[in-house]
């Protein structure tokens, strides 16, 4: 039962691919997700500055792995753990 505005997820997803391309010039998709932690007020943080942490590894040589913690004024909004992508080959960066 999430609650929660599936653009605040998307642009987590959207930054890990950005960083993915920036470190290691691949264009990965969304493959999986291992665990998602949604804290309940994550749907009344409207506006609210946040902060997002990325820990993201290569796994071979066609997905990545990433540890993402999105951080608002009074605690973490969203935890996702082991979120997983892979390459698109042919894809323009």
């Amino acid at each position: 039962d999430w609650k929660l505005p599936a653009a605040v997820l998307d642009g987590c997803l959207q930054a890990v691919g950005l960083v993915g391309r920036l470190l290691f010039g691949m264009t990965a998709l969304p493959i999986g997700f291992g665990r998602v932690d949604v804290s309940p007020r994550a749907v009344f943080a409207t506006g609210e500055p946040v902060t997002l942490e990325i820990q993201i590894r290569r796994v071979g040589q066609d997905e990545l792995e990433s540890d993402l913690l999105l951080v608002g004024a009074d605690g973490p909004l969203v935890h996702v753990d082991r979120y997983r992508a892979k390459s698109v080959p042919g894809a323009l960066l």
